[in-house]
């Protein structure tokens, strides 16, 4: 193992297990590299099944809604930094013992990190899956608004996850809410219908789940 590691650039043997993990490099290509006298018998095994397992998508590509692009039952976590959601554009990486992170293909985080790490993923279909979707809505003032944009969000079938809001000295209000939306479309479209609320001056995504900490928009 230490040969193969060596011979492939890896500084620890733990970087070339993570490798094969991560699925970078699959089992049996380091075995036939580890072991060259078993691989007449290695290429002796059924290749049609182990295609039709390795194909397969596992049970926790169906929870998540993501496909990671040959791989099977790895961890798959959401980032919080932007949020994606089913129609987004997205991306994985692949992070240090937390499996695979999934982010917007525009992320900021992500332009910064190491491309040696980013993988292939996109969305499954058929999956009817809720995410969380942060939104900042900004508005004059007024008696009963809070309960005509809850109004609305219940109309459109969301659930409100967290809500938070701010007034200033001049009457504006900003509100934060968290709600559990299928798509972008879904969000999009709920959005469309905040502005339309009386007093409301601006609806925007937020693209950091804390919504209580000074987060940024898009």
């Amino acid at each position: 193992m230490a040969r193969v590691a060596d011979l492939l650039g890896f500084k620890t043997i733990d970087d070339l297990i993570a490798h094969v993990g991560f699925g970078q490099m699959t089992a049996l290509q380091l075995l036939k590299r580890a072991v060259p006298e078993f691989e007449k018998d290695l290429e002796d095994a059924d290749d049609a099944l182990i295609e039709k397992i390795v194909s397969r998508p596992s049970d926790k590509q169906r929870t998540t809604g993501i496909i990671v692009k040959g791989l099977n039952d790895i961890l798959v976590r959401f980032s919080k930094c932007c949020n994606p959601l089913p129609g987004d554009p997205i991306i994985g990486y692949i992070t240090q013992g937390q499996g695979v992170a999934i982010h917007r293909n525009n992320c900021i985080n992500i332009l910064k990190m190491s491309s040696e790490r980013v993988i292939e993923v996109e969305w499954a279909s058929g999956i009817k899956e809720s995410y969380p979707a942060s939104i900042c809505i900004k508005t004059d003032d007024r008696h009963g608004l809070l309960a005509d944009i809850a109004a609305v969000i219940s109309k459109a079938g969301i659930n409100i996850l967290n809500a938070h809001s701010e007034t200033s000295v001049e009457g504006i209000s900003i509100f934060y809410f968290t709600i559990m939306v299928e798509s972008s479309a879904q969000l999009k479209k709920v959005m469309a219908e905040l502005r339309r609320v009386k007093t409301v001056n601006e609806v925007k995504r937020v693209i950091t789940e804390d919504i209580t900490s000074g987060s940024q928009s898009k």
